[in-house]
């Protein structure tokens, strides 16, 4: 599926956002999860969300000890 729901909705944003920073602080991959994976990334790539997700990447960048995303 494309979303949790019919479209894209709040959990869609909410999920996404827990994910992005389990990620950014190193937490378990997406492997053996296609579908999370497959979700993580269409999402990744819509320009609204493409844009927050690089907003903290560059955040972290300036402000943060680095932390390698897995």
């Amino acid at each position: 599926r494309a979303f949790f729901g019919p479209r894209l909705c709040a959990a869609d944003i909410a999920l996404f956002m827990g994910l992005l920073f389990g990620r950014r602080l190193g937490g378990p991959s997406f492997a053996g999860h296609p579908g999370l994976s497959g979700w993580f990334s269409r999402l990744r790539e819509r320009p609204a969300f493409a844009q927050v997700a690089d907003e903290i990447v560059e955040a972290d960048r300036r402000l943060s000890v680095p932390v390698a995303m897995r």
